[in-house]
């Protein structure tokens, strides 16, 4: 209990959170990824294609927890650690892997969750080995030293657009609309690896990109973003 100031009000912790999550927001991604076929378009077009060890997780159990990382502002896949401590959203992720199975069958993966004998998410080498698994060792042998360069895409990263072209046709085809926003996003995130090179703010580097498609009603675009609407 924190002493109280000048407002009338106080702070007490509380040691048995009961399951309370503050990522709750996270599962609207999940039924949106069950409902627009997320598992079944990776299983489809990256299924063999990316090379790593076995480890229990499918292609889209590591994608969606990447996903998951994003939206709830993760910055590495180290962060994956913080998330898989959050009680309520493993126990919630803990009914969502049971999903169709029988009642014992799933009372016994809910209690092995809610016991933590049982990880909802990929641990962090999991994630790199899979993501590792895009890099190709020989396109990257083309770089030269201290240039700006953009490789040929690998195998994998040709399965991702297909897999993202299935995506859009899924949602396209359950809310079909000839107005889109394509919102792109640049950020530099800072690193100290030696191949990095400088910005214009004086340090190292690695540039991200983003680019989200959004289906808006086009009564509510901008009037100024009307020249360049994609149709």
């Amino acid at each position: 209990m924190v002493a109280q100031g000048v407002l009338p009000f106080r702070y007490e912790s509380e040691r048995n959170n009961n399951g309370r999550t503050s990522l709750a927001g996270l599962m609207a991604w999940a039924d949106l990824a069950e409902a627009i076929g997320f598992a079944r378009a990776f299983r489809s077009r990256l299924s063999g294609i990316v090379r790593r060890r076995r480890s229990g997780w499918s292609e889209a159990d590591v994608v969606q927890a990447l996903v998951f990382l994003k939206l709830a502002g993760g910055e590495s896949v180290e962060d994956l650690r913080w998330l898989a401590k959050d009680r309520g959203f493993c126990r919630v992720m803990g009914k969502a892997m049971a999903l169709g199975l029988g009642r014992k069958q799933r009372l016994r993966i809910e209690k092995e969750v809610l016991k933590g004998r049982r990880s909802v998410l990929p641990s962090p080498s999991a994630m790199f080995r899979f993501l590792n698994g895009f890099y190709d060792e020989e396109e990257m042998s083309k770089r030269d030293v201290g240039k700006s360069w953009i490789p040929a895409k690998s195998a994998g990263l040709k399965a991702l657009e297909l897999v993202n072209r299935d995506l859009l046709t899924e949602v396209q085809r359950r809310s079909p609309s000839d107005v889109a926003t394509l919102d792109m996003d640049a950020t530099l995130v800072e690193t100290n690896k030696k191949q990095a090179l400088h910005c214009y703010k004086g340090f190292q580097v690695n540039f991200k990109r983003t680019v989200m498609f959004v289906c808006f009603p086009y009564s509510f675009r901008d009037r100024r973003a009307e020249d360049r609407q994609c149709r």
